[in-house]
Order: C-alpha cells, then sequence, then structure tokens
C-alpha cells in the first residue's frame, strides 16, 4: 500500500469518527 494512500485513509477514518462523536454531542443535547 502506497504511504499516501495509507495517511488518504486514516485521514478520512479520522474526519468520520470526529463527525460521528459531533453528531452523538449534538443529539444528547437536544
Amino acid at each position: 500500500m502506497m504511504v499516501r494512500e495509507r495517511v488518504a485513509w486514516v485521514a478520512r477514518l479520522e474526519a468520520m469518527k470526529l463527525q460521528i462523536t459531533w453528531v452523538i454531542k449534538f443529539h444528547s443535547k437536544v
């Protein structure tokens, strides 16, 4: 696996986790 692909994959995974965390926080607040 190319290093660049790996970095892009990890970045996308982190972004997804961040989005999920934000959504959970938002819904628990309401």
